[in-house]
């Protein structure tokens, strides 16, 4: 009895290890999203310009060949920012980085909005295709 018992778990633990092997978090169509809803960054005192890096990400397997999406600045934005017109993710990579520049002071005191919004020839997630980003003066 010991033997079968033993053989019985020495089978179920090999196929834990099996199962867990192709597990995945995400199996759908590849798409690209900002890394997040919204962004928030507070300054004071005298600051010149000033970079804030946001992210664009990958939802999939990395890719085997450069992915490029166009960035576009709402109308409903209140803060004047620099900001590239496309990014890319490289090949094999599943993240991008995209440097928003501003001026201090061209900022209004208190909270001045930044809205981003993402397209691509990939499909964009509904959900994160709009980034706000609050930068607040002090």
């Amino acid at each position: 009895m010991k033997t079968i018992m033993k053989y019985f778990a020495f089978g179920i633990l090999a196929l834990g290890f099996v199962a867990c092997e192709d597990d995945k978090t995400y199996d759908g169509p590849a798409q690209i999203a900002f890394a997040g809803k919204t962004a928030a960054y507070s300054y004071s005192g005298t600051v010149a310009d000033t970079t804030v890096v946001l992210s664009i990400q990958l939802i999939a397997d990395a890719p085997q060949r450069d992915i490029a999406a166009t960035v576009s600045v709402d109308a409903a934005s209140t803060v004047v920012a620099t900001v590239p017109a496309s990014v890319t993710i490289p090949a094999g990579r599943y993240t991008a980085e995209l440097p928003v520049k501003f001026t201090y002071a061209e900022l209004n005191t208190g909270a001045n909005k930044l809205i981003l919004n993402l397209t691509s020839n990939v499909k964009v997630a509904a959900n994160y295709n709009t980034l706000t980003v609050t930068i607040t003066k002090r």
